[in-house]
Order: C-alpha cells, then sequence, then structure tokens
C-alpha cells in the first residue's frame, strides 16, 4: 500500500540518496490498520522509513504511530 502521509505524495529524501524524494510503501497490516486509524481521527503520525533498496523513490516503513496530541 502507498501511504500518502498529511496529503503529500512523497515524505523527505531517501536515507541513501538524499537526491530522490521517497514514496512510502507498506505491506504490513498493523502499519495499514495505524495509519487508517490515523486519517480517521485526524491525528498526526510519526514514521521512520528505510530505502527499499533500490535508492530509488520508493522507501519502505519501519516504523509508524499516531501522536497523542
Amino acid at each position: 500500500m502507498w501511504i500518502h502521509l498529511n496529503g503529500n505524495l512523497r515524505v523527505g529524501p531517501n536515507p541513501v540518496n538524499p537526491n530522490e524524494t521517497c514514496e512510502l510503501w507498506t505491506k504490513n497490516q498493523t502499519v495499514y490498520s495505524t495509519a487508517l486509524a490515523a486519517l480517521m481521527s485526524g491525528k498526526k503520525v510519526t514514521v521512520v522509513y528505510v530505502d527499499r533498496g533500490e535508492g530509488t523513490f520508493w522507501c519502505k516503513v519501519r516504523s509508524f504511530a499516531v501522536n497523542s496530541n
């Protein structure tokens, strides 16, 4: 699943190739459910992402959490 974070298609620089801006992708059901809960509640999230191995704009989510505030 491709995650649009805060309405943005891309979130920030690829950790291994700063010339590319990352799209966030996940196959993890927990990440998907957490992202949906954040969207439905209007809360912000904290996300950590890593390169998928290609050094391109595709990045994968390492951790994803809904902020308490």
